[in-house]
């Protein structure tokens, strides 16, 4: 269907653009004030250090530090990060807590993965985290790998942004790509990887990812759990499918869309389309405008073509607009 539409957009544009005349002139609209997508920064720098390894003749000295006070997210970017670091190279990292008195966790020159808000990372002092530009120009999915002495910190602008950086990470030293749930790709049996300079800052173009929905949740659980029985996929992978998509489990980043002008009755996101128009929505006038085209073949969702009445479709696009701006 999204083929369809896609083709149908293109040949539309394509008779609008055959259809002006030659001398016809368009009208230039100021645009005054509008968000910007080119705010990313994706600056992956890092380089070998000669002679100083993360992982030696299939050793490592490295240890994990993460926060004492956590949540999922912080939890689920260790995980990932002593899991994927086990698959690449048969080597079990130690995890310890920042509030740990033990002697590597407080050795600024022992060899350390700090992950998130930690108080390795607190004891560098504001004054260095200003001037690497380390949390200050950080969005809150953005990314924040860097090197000082002996340890190198993942930190994010927000917790979800941690784990991206372990994402990032992986995929600097072993190679690591996430195409699907039954794509994904790293080096394995790795014996020797070089320690790096790492000044890594990555910021999306887009700040704030959509949910993943059905996309990306085991929802077919009789064929997940088929695959994870044949050992296709780990539970653990099924479990943290969404998450290696980069989407959140989340729309309230979106635009609430009310039902009714001046109702208080609003939804989030997605599945809200008979919040814009409906047969029983009325406009901003007061009046029920609902017409038939307007309603896809399902009838739980909205028509993206109003079944090929321009008319009909002029009036759902103003429609939907006014909500929108209302909303």
């Amino acid at each position: 269907m999204k083929k369809i539409i896609n083709a149908l957009l293109i040949i539309i544009l394509l008779f609008m653009l055959i259809s002006c005349k030659e001398n016809e002139t368009i009208e230039k609209v100021e645009v005054t004030e509008r968000h910007s997508y080119t705010d990313g920064i994706h600056r992956f720098d890092y380089k070998d250090v000669d002679d100083k390894y993360i992982v030696k003749d299939g050793e490592t000295e490295f240890i994990v530090v993460k926060p004492t006070t956590t949540d999922s997210i912080i939890a689920l970017a260790v995980s990932e990060f002593t899991t994927f670091f086990e698959r690449c190279t048969n080597i079990s990292l130690k995890t310890y807590l920042d509030s740990s008195d033990d002697e590597l966790v407080n050795d600024k020159n022992a060899y350390r993965f700090s992950i998130g808000d930690t108080k390795p990372l607190d004891e560098l002092g504001e004054e260095y985290l200003i001037e690497h530009d380390i949390k200050t120009s950080l969005k809150r999915d953005g990314v924040r790998i860097f090197t000082k002495d002996n340890t190198i910190y993942l930190v994010g602008g927000s917790n979800y942004g941690t784990l991206y950086a372990v994402y990032d990470f992986l995929q600097i030293c072993f190679n690591y790509e996430f195409y699907s749930r039954d794509c994904l790709v790293y080096d394995k049996n790795v014996t020797n990887l070089q320690f790096k300079e790492f000044d890594v800052l990555d910021n999306p173009d887009i700040p704030f990812r959509g949910s993943g929905n059905s996309i990306s949740y085991p929802n077919q659980k009789k064929i997940w759990d088929n695959e994870s029985e044949s050992g296709y996929i780990t539970q653990y992978d099924i479990n943290n499918i969404t998450n290696r998509y980069r989407y959140q489990n989340t729309a309230n980043f979106f635009v609430p869309i009310y039902e009714q002008y001046g109702g208080s009755t609003y939804n989030y996101g997605y599945h809200n389309s008979n919040f814009y128009a409906g047969p029983t929505i009325k406009d901003k006038n007061g009046e029920l405008n609902w017409r038939s085209s307007w309603g896809s073949d399902a009838g739980n969702e909205l028509c993206y073509t109003a079944h090929g009445n321009e008319e009909d479709l002029d009036a759902l696009i103003e429609t939907c607009a006014d909500k929108l701006i209302y909303s």
